[in-house]
């Protein structure tokens, strides 16, 4: 066995995988900053410090590299986990709790509203914004222990979206959470009132029937 080959062809391997995560995460940088459309393969070379054709080598098309970038995104800042909620009873309580993961992982992420308008021209970032969107819907059902249309309406009260437009408006970080939970916490508290005021009509209904 030619052990200086095997060795050679590792180190090669190596560094070709090193290479390959310096262009992802160049690919990852440059949205962030500028957007998807705005970036191209020669931008994302001249970042990594490699040449256009190495850029080109691992990703034959600028959409593998926005795939790319999609799974190493995906990998590296996943959604808070289920288990915040482990101990925890009171629904507003969950809330607050979720509320406060969120706007921390949006701080982190700020990429997010950056890349969020063009989901549309790209396959790979409108599946993987539907699967993050589905996970905010989980972790939304989860906290409030409600139906899936009520999870739509509570995730969508906790958005990105939300979370930067208070940002934009000055509003300090650690207030953000509060205000958004605040916010979903009474329209919890509204629809549980209209249902219960439902019932009663519909109990009272039925003693006058009766």
């Amino acid at each position: 066995m030619n052990t200086r080959r095997t060795y050679n062809l590792g180190r090669r391997a190596e560094a070709a995988a090193e290479t390959r995560q310096r262009l992802v995460e160049a690919t990852a940088a440059l949205h962030a900053e500028r957007g998807i459309s705005a970036t191209s393969l020669r931008d994302i070379a001249e970042r990594a410090g490699v040449s256009v054709g190495t850029a080109y080598h691992h990703f034959p098309t600028y959409l593998d590299a926005v795939r790319a970038c999609g799974a190493h995104t995906a990998e590296s800042s996943p959604l808070p986990p289920e288990t915040i909620f482990d101990g925890v009873d009171d629904t507003g309580e969950r809330v607050r709790i979720l509320a406060r993961e969120l706007c921390a992982w949006y701080e982190r992420e700020p990429w997010l509203e950056r890349i969020r308008p063009e989901r549309s021209f790209y396959p790979p970032v409108e599946e993987w914004m539907t699967r993050f969107e589905r996970g905010i819907e989980q972790l939304a059902r989860l906290a409030a222990r409600c139906t899936d249309d009520e999870a739509r309406t509570l995730a969508a009260l906790l958005d990105a979206g939300v979370h930067s437009s208070l940002r934009r408006s000055g509003m300090p970080a650690g207030r953000v959470a509060g205000r958004m939970a605040e916010a979903a916490i009474a329209w919890l508290h509204s629809r549980s009132t209209t249902r219960a005021g439902r019932a009663a009509r519909s109990s009272n209904r039925g003693r006058r029937l009766s």
